[in-house]
């Protein structure tokens, strides 16, 4: 019994966390990609417009689905 519980519980982390481990991987590739751009300009806009972090970007994300941003 308390292994299932501790199973459980191991897949409840897991399961939290793997967004957010997408999602770096993600801004890694990203990243990735702005460094490979030719023109610093490029790299710069490039990597502005793509370092909001996980955790700004879920909060962002909850702001708009409870609706309390205004278009």
């Amino acid at each position: 019994m308390k292994k299932s519980i501790k199973l459980l519980l191991f897949f409840a982390v897991i399961a939290n966390s793997g967004c957010s481990v997408l999602y770096d991987i993600n801004q890694d590739r990203v990243g990735a990609y702005c460094d490979s751009l030719l023109s610093e300009t490029d790299r710069y806009s490039c990597k502005q417009r793509n370092r909001t972090s996980y955790e700004d970007y879920e909060r962002d994300r909850q702001k708009v689905k409870n609706g309390s941003v205004q278009k």
